[in-house]
């Protein structure tokens, strides 16, 4: 799967969704940008194991608001799940077409 077009196209499927207020898609937003960002300066893949690593080295290096905690690791939890979606998908289309 390519990873590149998972990440120029988060922001699109995020932004059209109708599941989410408007707040929840900022906050979103911001946290899924901070992870890209940090996660490609470190050369790293964007998977839990990443995530796992950013949440301790960038995230909880200083002392941080419960509110931005929870509305950060809300926003990692979406973006995860979103990448692990389409890998999935991706990986039932190949099957399909190898059949």
């Amino acid at each position: 799967m390519n990873l590149l077009n998972l990440n120029d196209e988060w922001s699109e499927y995020l932004e059209n969704s109708d599941e989410l207020s408007k707040l929840e898609k900022e906050y979103i937003t911001f946290a899924v940008r901070w992870f890209e960002n940090w996660s490609n300066i470190q050369n790293l893949e964007p998977n839990r194991n990443t995530a796992r690593l950013f949440w301790k080295e960038a995230i909880l290096r200083k002392e941080r608001a419960s509110w931005q905690l929870e509305r950060w690791a809300t926003g990692i939890r979406w973006y995860l799940n979103r990448i692990e979606s389409d890998q999935k998908y991706s990986i039932d289309q190949s099957r399909l077409e190898a059949a």
